[in-house]
């Protein structure tokens, strides 16, 4: 039977909820994205739709923070990549602001 000290109970049980929230926050962004690059036709993916400037700063945060996850993914079989600059501005130049 396997017996753990109170020093790792206490340090598992602090540690599973922020890392359940990162890992299920990316799967719940990535998966929006994903429907939403299929929808146009795009081979990668943005955490956050490109409509604004702003949109393509809080992607660029979000890809940051998710990268160790996106690499995993990748290394597991996943097709997807990531989507750094829009490819397809709404206006047919800038982005608002």
């Amino acid at each position: 039977m396997l017996r753990y000290n109170l020093r790792t109970l206490l340090l598992a049980f602090a540690l599973a909820p922020p890392l359940v929230a990162y890992v299920g926050s990316y799967y719940v962004l990535s998966r929006r994205g994903y429907a939403f690059a299929d929808s146009v036709n795009s081979p990668g993916f943005w955490f956050v739709p490109p409509e604004t400037k702003r949109d393509v700063k809080r992607n660029s945060d979000l890809i940051r923070l998710y990268y160790p996850l996106v690499r995993i993914e990748q290394l597991c079989g996943g097709r997807r990549y990531l989507a750094h600059e829009p490819c397809f501005p709404a206006n047919g130049g800038e982005l608002p602001p």
